[in-house]
């Protein structure tokens, strides 16, 4: 097998969180990318073009046949701008966990806030800022999946959970993590702190990387 995984953690978070999904994929054949970036320091467009440039100066990837995606959260909105700005000729299949594909009401709540804003700024970056619900956040704008992609949602009770008017994982709702033109879509009930390292959702991302099927 010559299929590379690319890897991309959420906002706040570290590379080391994914590192579950790295092993099981790499024990499945896969060759791993597991990238770690700062994402709290730039905006989306800066940080999707400093981690093209990795992956595209990556031997694993060079070599690849095939080329597939996961991303948590924000990582799951930096693969989608990746792939608007490069059509990569050997893409694969793309999993999203817990993805605020139209945003999230916490930055809403955070962003609206006269008080609030710039200390969420400060903490959340640039990106984090980035990410609200209405129709020109960039979450909102980046357009359909025109790629195999599979969605994992999560449901559970977070102390911010108030702030949705529907099921949510904490941070991110179940309806805004779909998007269109995805191929499968699922809700598992954790939330979205954790929810890349349970072995269920492990589970999961493996079967579509293979599949297409959850």
């Amino acid at each position: 097998m010559n299929e590379v995984v690319v890897l991309l953690h959420g906002l706040g978070r570290r590379f080391g969180c994914m590192n579950k999904i790295k092993n099981k994929l790499v024990s499945e054949g896969y060759e791993v990318i597991n990238i770690g970036y700062p994402s709290t320091t730039d905006s989306i467009e800066v940080l999707s073009e400093r981690i093209l440039k990795r992956i595209s100066n990556n031997n694993k990837f060079r070599n690849a046949s095939k080329v597939h995606f996961v991303g948590t959260s924000l990582g799951a909105i930096l693969i989608r701008m990746l792939l608007n700005k490069k059509k990569f000729t050997n893409i694969g299949n793309v999993v999203m966990i817990s993805p605020p594909n139209h945003g999230s009401e916490i930055v809403d709540f955070f962003m609206g806030n006269i008080f609030l804003k710039n200390i969420f700024s400060f903490v959340m970056g640039k990106a984090g800022s980035q990410l609200g619900t209405n129709d020109e956040s960039l979450p909102n704008i980046l357009g359909p999946a025109n790629y195999p992609l599979g969605i994992i949602a999560g449901k559970s009770k977070g102390f911010f959970s108030m702030l949705f008017n529907g099921p949510n994982d904490g941070k991110v709702s179940v309806e805004s993590s779909k998007l269109e033109g995805m191929k499968e879509f699922i809700i598992v009930p954790y939330g979205h702190t954790f929810i890349m390292e349970q072995k269920m959702v492990i589970n999961k991302v493996v079967n579509f990387i293979k599949c297409q099927k959850f």
